[in-house]
C-alpha cells in the first residue's frame, strides 16, 4: 500500500508541474484562433482541461469536448483516460436547457465498452437522443438522474 501511495503522490506533482506551464485558455478563445501554444489548459468550468496540439490531424472534427479545431484549422486534443465527461460536451443542467446536441456530441465520440459519465441532476433533451448500433455503454447510478422528454404538442 505505501508503493502505491507514493506512485500516486508522484503522478499528482508532474501533472501539476507540467499544467501549470502550459497556456489557460477558455474553449471558445482556442476555437477563434487565440491559443497558438503546443498544449493549453482550457478553463472553462465543466469542460476544463488539458489539450494538446495534434499537427499531425488535419480531418478530426471539431466536438467540443474532445476535439476543438480552431479557426486556422489546428486540432488540439483532449488529454484523458477512461470515462468520457458529458459536460465536456455542454451538457447543463436546468429544464429549460436544451442538451440534445450535447449528449449526442459526446455519444458520437464514446467508445463501445466506455463509461459516458453523466453526473447526477435533472438535464431536459428537446430532441432524439441517438446511441449507435451494436454499441453497449456501461451504466451504474451514482445519484438520482432525471431525464426530461420534450413536451408533445400534438
Amino acid at each position: 500500500m505505501g508503493k502505491n501511495l507514493i506512485v500516486l503522490m508522484f503522478a499528482g506533482v508532474m501533472l501539476s508541474t507540467t499544467a501549470s506551464a502550459q497556456s489557460l485558455i477558455t474553449a471558445e478563445a482556442l476555437q477563434a484562433g487565440a491559443g497558438t501554444a503546443d498544449t493549453v489548459l482550457v478553463s472553462n468550468p465543466g469542460k476544463e482541461g488539458l489539450f494538446f496540439y495534434d499537427a499531425a490531424d488535419s480531418l478530426s472534427a471539431h466536438n467540443g469536448g474532445t476535439v476543438i479545431v480552431n479557426s486556422a484549422g489546428r486540432r488540439y486534443k483532449r488529454l484523458y483516460s477512461g470515462a468520457l465527461n458529458a459536460k465536456w460536451f455542454g451538457l447543463k443542467e436546468g429544464a429549460t436547457v436544451n442538451n440534445s446536441a450535447a449528449i449526442n456530441a459526446a455519444l458520437a465520440v464514446v467508445k463501445n465498452n466506455q463509461e459516458l459519465l453523466i453526473e447526477a441532476g435533472d438535464y431536459y433533451f428537446g430532441a432524439p437522443i441517438v446511441i449507435g448500433l451494436y454499441t453497449s455503454h456501461p451504466a451504474s447510478s451514482r445519484s438520482a438522474l432525471i431525464v426530461s422528454a420534450a413536451t408533445r404538442t400534438s
